[in-house]
């Protein structure tokens, strides 16, 4: 007989000794017995790493070399690169926490597995390959301000906890600026990019990498280009 409130489906589904299904709505549950396949959709650092461990390592590396076997390469290869893409746009819109943890597990102060520490590796890489390209990709101009303030903010934590990141740290920092800089230049410094640029990063953060970051103000490429 059937208890009250008792799931007619569920009773089922145990019955026959089959896992309980897991509505599409319930992000990163897992019936008994199943796997979740691709990157988690969930923000945070953890979004971003399963992002690049699915789309931008391994995986898609094997399915493709086995579809250009069997004639399938270049549909294979746009599914990989579209994989790719995507991982990046994870990781980018979660950047400021994978900069401090990548940080923290190059410096040693993260007591991680040498599979987590390259997976943070890859996850920068991931994140800074589309500024960094001879042609960058061409994105809303508030992203390049966002993403330098999220390389500053991690630094300044580090700085101001006096761990050992501060500089793996610094070296993110002064990587990003680079990166920015180019994007500017390649898309012929227009004055609309310099403007949204300080309306979403903030020059009192700026300011505070004088000394420690870079030598002075004017050796500073981000001031130098958006900010004087």
């Amino acid at each position: 007989a059937r208890g009250r409130g008792a799931v007619p489906g569920l009773q089922r589904r145990h019955a026959q000794g089959r896992p309980p299904r897991v509505h599409p709505g319930v992000r990163g549950s897992r019936g008994a017995g199943q796997r979740v396949r691709g990157p988690q959709r969930d923000g945070g650092g953890a979004g971003a790493l399963a992002a690049v461990r699915h789309g931008a390592r391994g995986p898609a590396r094997g399915r493709a070399a086995r579809g250009a076997a069997g004639g399938r390469g270049p549909r294979v290869r746009e599914r990989a690169a579209v994989r790719r893409a995507r991982a990046s746009r994870v990781a980018a819109d979660t950047a400021g926490i994978v900069f401090r943890f990548a940080a923290m597990a190059r410096a040693g102060e993260l007591q991680a597995e040498p599979a987590t520490t390259a997976v943070l590796s890859d996850a920068v890489e991931v994140i800074l390959a589309p500024f960094e390209r001879t042609r960058p990709e061409p994105l809303d101009s508030h992203f390049y301000g966002a993403l330098y303030e999220q390389a500053v903010v991690p630094w300044i934590c580090a700085a101001r906890g006096g761990g050992p990141s501060g500089e793996a740290a610094a070296d993110i920092v002064r990587r990003v600026a680079r990166a920015v800089v180019h994007c500017y230049a390649a898309r012929g410094r227009p004055a609309d990019m310099r403007r949204r640029f300080r309306e979403r990063c903030h020059a009192e953060y700026v300011r505070l990498t004088h000394g420690p970051v870079w030598p002075s103000e004017g050796a500073d490429p981000v001031w130098t280009t958006f900010f004087e």
